[in-house]
């Protein structure tokens, strides 16, 4: 369970830093099945565009879904209320990730993100910029207009077993990078009024073309199915 303060902190600021949060043996497991995947992903994808890297669904690999299960208390506190996993992914990120934010539908979500090499600001590590997700996005769009690098922002230094949490509207950046692995999940909270459900509607065409970008557990999607947003 999470203190006071740090829930204060997350929903203050965006963010939270949960340092060697994943012991030995966790992180161990972690880091072999990674790797497992991204070794069988085969070359590099040439072509430009979004983020470069690696992509791939965790499924039901046990490390993978070991921490999907462990976070949702963590994900369901913070936000609030019932929460449900979406995307979990590992990934091998190829180069910068310039200022943006992870979801646009306005619907209460949270990543979780654990880097499994040793990162800081000259080689690649997570920069926010603190509260953020408190503003409209639409007010905020200069950001992708600006040089990256001069954007004043927090530098999140992490080591292998280091868990980062922070909210999909937090606008972020990763500079100065190089390959890097990085496991990560969402969570987004069960919608609670009419507004929500047309929200989170929107990521469901999405999630319907792409499966592995939807929710993780049957169980999840059946609630959502029998809720009308599926």
């Amino acid at each position: 369970m999470l203190a006071e303060e740090q829930i204060e902190q997350f929903r203050t600021f965006g963010f939270l830093v949960l340092p060697g949060a994943l012991d030995g043996v966790t992180l161990g497991a972690l880091i072999e099945e990674v790797d497992a995947a991204i070794a069988a992903a085969g070359p590099r994808d040439a072509e430009t565009g979004g983020i470069t890297g690696h992509y791939i669904p965790a499924g039901d690999r046990q490390a993978s879904a070991e921490l999907v299960q462990r976070f949702r208390p963590l994900a369901e506190q913070l936000l609030g209320r019932e929460a449900f996993p979406v995307a979990a992914h590992e990934i091998l990120f190829f180069a910068e990730a310039w200022w943006h934010v992870d979801v646009g539908p306005d619907v209460p979500a949270l990543k979780v993100a654990v880097y499994l090499e040793t990162l800081d600001a000259r080689n690649g590590a997570l920069r926010v910029i603190p509260a953020t997700h408190l503003i409209p996005q639409g007010e905020l769009g200069a950001l992708h207009r600006m040089n990256p690098h001069e954007v004043p922002c927090y530098v999140i230094e992490s080591k292998p077993g280091d868990v980062i949490v922070f909210h999909t509207h937090l606008w972020h950046a990763a500079l100065n990078g190089r390959d890097r692995r990085q496991w990560s999940v969402e969570y987004f909270a069960f919608p609670a009024n009419e507004r929500e459900r047309s929200e989170l509607g929107r990521l469901v065409p999405e999630w319907r073309e792409e499966p592995e970008w939807g929710p993780v557990h049957a169980r999840d999607l059946d609630r959502l199915r029998d809720a009308g947003l599926l």
